[in-house]
């Protein structure tokens, strides 16, 4: 069907054409709510952490016990850009780097082969290696919680765990971190003289232990009635279960674990610890799972917390202490009243220039350009993020474009006498290749963008493709919704002054000297210019050099984002010697001493030993980390570089 076919056809059903309009506007704000939204685009870095753990190894054992059998294996691998490794008490860390765009599944599921090959030639008792890939979501928790209270330690950590079971089944979250939270454990403490009274010795003690405290697939037993499963009950799961185990018979007498020692419930020793405000705390830290809905999330999060809290007993309660949904609220609805404030200009600029009716014509195409866009990301599975936001401002006065050209060229065909459905017809016939071309013309030269290499390409590549998207819309907009609505709705033209049917029926004849108005002074400066060339072309490559060599006077410098205010300080302790956990703990309560009290704080998010250390970031001399969690910008009195100069004064000379 030809272009003149297909705008005669929107024409005569033009009920169908408005229908289709306001299904997309429908569709496009259903879409809109509901599409996941985030502060940063989530993308995949092509890191593939392996992390390798057996306690109690030392650093040099752990470098060639674990790191060199595993680095052997992934030597191998293709596409490997970079390989690092870190080894360290306890354990050791390997960062695998691909090549930019290797597919992350394939490169996860590649290292993860490899690991498999070179467990066999890991310790036995080595813990299960664990290889994860890194993505943007995964970097920082969306919510940190803190269980605390006066309630005794036993309640408060089984109140911890039973909340982070229920918060790892919400479909949006991948992990849960604890920390703070000692391991229960059956301490037995044995006495010496009975031990020797009945020729036993530690060692035996022990191996009897090990031995009944095994998981044992004992199968089924098949018979004519059916398969039965077999179960035998050789897992230690209280106290009475230890007590009660035989350790020697003596004749017609059993001697019973019970008979030489005593056995009671107690924690390991504290390798972490967590404090919210000085107050010791046991924190949960959400991490949402990679392109899930970060508010739905936390949203679902929140009901569950309010749902454990309630069954709390005295004593315990719960305190979000971070919560990225807020900013990724307080974002989403500053950029959307930018949005807003971008498109009430253009209307405005609009109706000074084409009037009211010309204006409402116009105005359509900016939201339907944008929910259409809106429908394309979502159907390629891009969320709604601080990227996109930006392409839709810079898209404002882009879209208006085209409709601007045919509602234009229409008023001025009815201003000469034409129907209104005739002259947008004639508009969208005549003003086809135009509109195409100058918004073509803006769309391809984004396209180049969609292909930049890198983590940074993937991310900026939510740009480019929702401009793409929108553009692509103000196009169909321009050619086919708003001739519709013209010739439905569009009234005279708007040209009823002498002034401008003079101005129009001089451009009609060619003869373009008695032109008025503005338009007659832009043409004698146009003609001026034309009859000065070389004077031209002398002044605009002077205005150039001007430009570049102010730039480079007077220029701030070159950043890769735009510096925003952070919504916590990060404070990392660090300190080199074997340390025991207390006295790591001791050096970050010091400097937590310091930092209380500093004004527009509202916590101080303290965590020592694992999760608070640098062994996962390659930085073996952090034993611990204190977040200062300020309170909302606009309730804070001092900028966020007064704030990080008054916490390093108050830790200077920190012993």
């Amino acid at each position: 069907m030809s272009g003149q076919g297909f705008i005669e056809r929107a024409m005569n059903q033009n009920r169908a054409v408005l229908l289709s309009l306001l299904a997309l506007l429908v569709a496009g704000i259903a879409v809109y709510l509901r599409m996941p939204k985030e502060f940063y685009p989530d993308v995949e870095v092509p890191l593939v952490n392996v992390r390798l753990v057996h306690f109690g190894i030392s650093p040099e054992d752990a470098e060639r016990l674990l790191v060199r059998p595993v680095e052997q294996e992934l030597r191998s691998l293709e596409g490997v850009k970079q390989l690092s490794s870190l080894a360290y008490q306890d354990g050791a860390n390997l960062v695998v780097e691909f090549d930019a765009g290797r597919n992350t599944d394939q490169s996860l599921a590649d290292v993860r082969a490899k690991v498999d090959m070179a467990r066999s030639k890991l310790p036995a008792d080595s813990e299960e290696p664990v290889v994860v890939a890194a993505t943007m979501a995964e970097q920082q928790p969306i919510l940190v919680l803190n269980v605390i209270g006066t309630a005794p330690e036993r309640t408060l950590t089984q109140l911890a765990r039973r909340l982070r079971d229920r918060i790892e089944a919400v479909p949006g979250v991948l992990r849960v971190n604890l920390t703070g939270a000692r391991e229960e454990l059956l301490e037995i403490t044995v006495d010496p003289r009975l031990l020797e009274s009945y020729g036993l010795s530690q060692a035996e003690v022990l191996q009897l232990v090990q031995r009944n405290n095994r998981v044992v697939a004992a199968g089924s037993l098949q018979g004519a009635q059916g398969s039965f499963p077999v179960k035998i009950p050789a897992v230690i799961e209280d106290a009475s279960d230890l007590l009660n185990l035989p350790v020697k018979a003596t004749g017609d007498r059993l001697v019973r674990l019970a008979d030489i020692a005593s056995v009671r419930r107690t924690f390991k020793d504290a390798a972490n610890f967590s404090r919210i405000n000085g107050e010791q705390a046991i924190a949960l830290e959400v991490v949402q799972r990679g392109s899930s809905n970060v508010l739905r999330t936390a949203l679902t999060v929140k009901d569950v917390i309010a749902e454990q809290q309630r069954a709390f007993p005295t004593g315990a309660g719960i305190v979000i202490s971070t919560d990225r949904s807020n900013e990724i609220v307080d974002q989403s609805n500053e950029l959307q009243s930018h949005i807003l404030s971008a498109v009430i200009l253009v209307v405005i600029l609009i109706v000074a220039t084409l009037g009211m009716r010309n204006a409402v014509l116009v105005a359509v195409s900016i939201p339907g350009s944008f929910l259409a866009g809106v429908l394309v990301l979502s159907m390629l599975g891009m969320t709604m993020n601080m990227v996109t936001m930006f392409a839709l401002i810079i898209s404002v006065g882009i879209v208006v474009d085209g409709a601007i050209i045919v509602v234009e060229f229409a008023d001025r065909k009815m201003a000469e006498g034409m129907a209104p459905r005739e002259a947008y017809a004639n508009a969208a016939r005549r003003m086809f290749w135009p509109v195409v071309c100058s918004i073509g013309a803006t769309l391809v030269a984004f396209v180049p963008l969609a292909f930049w290499p890198g983590s940074i390409g993937k991310m900026m590549m939510y740009m480019p493709v929702t401009l793409v998207a929108v553009l692509a819309a103000s196009i169909v907009m321009a050619l086919l919704y708003v001739p519709v609505m013209g010739a439905v709705f569009g009234g005279g033209g708007g040209a009823h002054d002498a002034s401008e049917r003079h101005n129009l029926a001089i451009a009609e004849s060619g003869d373009l000297e008695g032109l008025t108005g503005l338009t007659g002074r832009y043409y004698r400066f146009l003609r001026w210019a034309l009859r000065r060339p070389g004077r031209v072309a002398l002044s605009v490559c002077g205005l150039l050099l001007a430009i570049f060599v102010l730039f480079g006077l007077f220029s701030p410098g070159v950043d890769m984002m735009p510096r925003t205010d952070p919504t916590y300080i990060s404070v990392d302790v660090r300190a080199r010697g074997d340390l025991s956990p207390l006295e790591k703990d001791a050096l970050v309560r010091s400097a937590e001493a310091r930092l209380a009290g500093m004004p527009d704080v509202k916590y101080h998010y303290a965590k020592t030993g694992a999760g608070g250390g640098g062994t996962a970031m390659g930085q073996t001399d952090q034993v611990g980390s204190i977040q200062l969690i300020m309170v909302h910008w606009r309730d804070r009195r001092n900028s966020v570089d007064a704030l990080v100069e008054e916490a390093r004064r108050r830790l200077a000379n920190l012993p």
